[in-house]
């Protein structure tokens, strides 16, 4: 067997592999508010509304309401959350970034955008957190707008695309539409 010198000091010293550096903007924790807290609720909700609806009449009382109303409430109250959820939590993506495309992912699949069809951000709050919108020129595969959870890095990445730089393609071209 053959044993190959393996260099000792560090790797970057070492040609790149031609790829540029990518930062994740979005959050760590886009996959506990994507699929962790829509599932867990979702089952308490779910559990909820089928204790209502499978309970004979006769066993259930309630002083507030007559029994079809708490029935229906807790059918809407389902139906409400898994709007909300459909809406809102399932459309957040993962979000990363290089000097020449944005990659956004559902966890399932990775779509590459160059900076060119990025018309600009846009930020908001959901329930408390910021949601940062990425507005499309056309609608991807994802729609035209790629809402994600901003992470740390975020605000020093929007800082460095905001200063005046020279390149002529890069993300800071972009128009910021809020």
């Amino acid at each position: 067997m053959l044993q190959e010198n393996i260099p000792t000091e560090s790797t970057e010293s070492l040609p790149g592999n031609g790829h540029a550096h990518t930062r994740l903007l979005s959050s760590n924790s886009t996959l506990l508010w994507k699929m962790v807290i829509p599932v867990f609720f979702g089952v308490i909700l779910a559990g909820f509304m089928l204790t209502f609806l499978l309970t004979p009449t006769e066993d259930i009382y309630l002083s507030m309401m007559p029994v079809w109303a708490a029935r229906v409430l807790a059918i809407v109250l389902f139906g409400v959350w898994v709007a909300f959820v459909a809406r809102r939590l399932w459309r957040l993506k993962r979000v990363e970034a290089n000097e020449t495309h944005l990659y956004a992912s559902d966890y399932w699949t990775t779509v590459r955008y160059p900076w060119t069809d990025v018309a600009g951000w846009s930020e908001s709050r959901l329930l408390g957190k910021r949601i940062v919108i990425m507005h499309l020129h056309a609608p991807g595969r994802f729609g035209k707008q790629l809402p994600f959870l901003p992470s740390s890095l975020y605000k020093e990445w929007k800082a460095e695309q905001e200063a005046p730089s020279a390149s002529s393609e890069s993300p800071s071209d972009t128009a910021n539409l809020s």
